[in-house]
């Protein structure tokens, strides 16, 4: 697994950008290569003078070459929560950057859809009222 991390130095406000989650979704990794892409070539945009910006494009390495290799199989979700190497890695990288932290994006490349990680939860998130608008 690799990390990027695009900064001007200091300490900024942290915005940490992950993709590839599941092999099969190459789109998340193509829109965060282009991203990165976009902050290099633009640095007139200032994103770069107030934000610290952490990528990591596949996050799941092997199901992405297995499905280049015509290799398909199941959701393999580990033995129990944290046992997989690129968990534990992401959970303690994630936990020395959290004073910082003011965004985490898991991109997906289907769905049409916004998540956010309350699931498990009877708490609503800080921006429920922009995410169910159309309800209204």
């Amino acid at each position: 697994m690799l990390l990027l991390k695009l900064s001007t130095g200091g300490s900024k406000p942290a915005a940490f950008i992950l993709g590839g989650e599941q092999g099969r979704d190459w789109m998340s990794t193509a829109i965060i290569l282009n991203f990165i892409s976009n902050l290099l070539e633009n640095p007139q945009d200032d994103l770069l003078k107030h934000f610290n910006f952490y990528f990591v494009p596949v996050f799941n390495p092997d199901g992405y070459e297995h499905i280049r290799n015509g290799e398909c199989y199941s959701v393999y979700l580990g033995q129990k929560c944290l046992s997989e190497e690129e968990t534990k890695t992401l959970a303690s990288f994630l936990n020395s950057i959290a004073v910082n932290l003011l965004a985490f994006i898991n991109l997906r490349g289907f769905a049409n859809l916004v998540t956010v990680p309350y699931a498990k939860s009877d708490l609503n998130a800080n921006n429920k009222a922009l995410l169910t608008w159309y309800e209204a």
